[in-house]
């Protein structure tokens, strides 16, 4: 490894490239879990139970294959349903800041020489200040973007070609959390024989011991932060909503 430094290195990138997506689903799959054991204990457990009474085996295969469809759907939904709804907003945004930027400069100008009257010293200080800040800013777009326009459409197609390889590894990482969620018990399972195998008894009872703690801490943080963020930001939309502030489904 140190004799060939260079090698391992792009070894271990290809190694993470190609680790990323199967990582990155089954961190999916566990953030999900809490969704799909809702929809399995609640909705698709007793129908099975009724639909196939005496096969235990079809019971759970059918209320596993509704819950993890119905899981990735609210997912999909307020995964889409978010970027839908903030995404154009941001664009709002920012045409906003650049369109209103000379409106920003004045406004700040008053501001300053309202200040000024009764702090001459303070006024002084800030008009250079402000005068300064506002021509690197027209500077930077005049000199730098604009006649950089053909290189930031080149950076911004290697981007897209970048992102359509995010895609793909985001598709192979739901199709991953698929088959974590599906056969999660097997996983769990092979975990448990491969814990005992490589401890002792006493070590492989702490590792599993220290494992269902983390997994009952880590879990109720995460249900807990979802109930509260929803909570929160149900609050402060109807809150701006009601005072007429803009953004607020942004700032929400």
């Amino acid at each position: 490894m140190l004799e060939n430094e260079n090698r391992f290195e792009e070894w271990k990138t290809v190694v993470n490239h190609a680790m990323f997506p199967i990582v990155a689903g089954s961190i999916l799959a566990y953030l999900l879990n809490p969704l799909l054991n809702f929809f399995e204990r609640v909705m698709f457990k007793p129908i099975a139970g009724r639909l196939f009474k005496k096969n235990e085996k079809r019971q759970k295969t059918f209320s596993r294959a509704c819950g993890i469809t119905c899981t990735l759907i609210v997912f999909f939904v307020v995964l889409v349903g978010g970027v839908y709804m903030v995404a154009p907003q941001i664009y709002q945004s920012i045409l906003k800041i650049v369109t209103e930027a000379p409106i920003y400069y004045q406004n700040a100008n008053l501001w300053i020489a309202d200040v000024s009257k009764d702090n001459p010293e303070l006024g002084q200080y800030l008009v250079p200040v402000l005068d300064r800040i506002y021509n690197q800013v027209l500077a930077y777009l005049n000199e730098s973007i604009i006649p950089n326009i053909d290189k930031i459409v080149a950076s911004i197609t290697s981007g897209i070609v970048g992102g359509v390889k995010m895609l793909l590894n985001v598709v192979v990482a739901v199709i991953v959390s698929v088959y974590v969620m599906s056969e999660k018990e097997t996983l769990i399972s092979v975990g448990k024989k491969l814990t005992y195998s490589l401890f002792s008894r006493k070590n492989a009872n702490a590792v599993v011991r220290g494992v269902r703690y983390a997994n009952q801490v880590f879990g109720g943080f995460i249900n807990g932060k979802i109930i509260d963020s929803f909570i929160i930001g149900a609050i402060c939309y109807i809150f701006m909503v009601i005072v007429d502030f803009h953004y607020p489904v942004l700032i929400s």
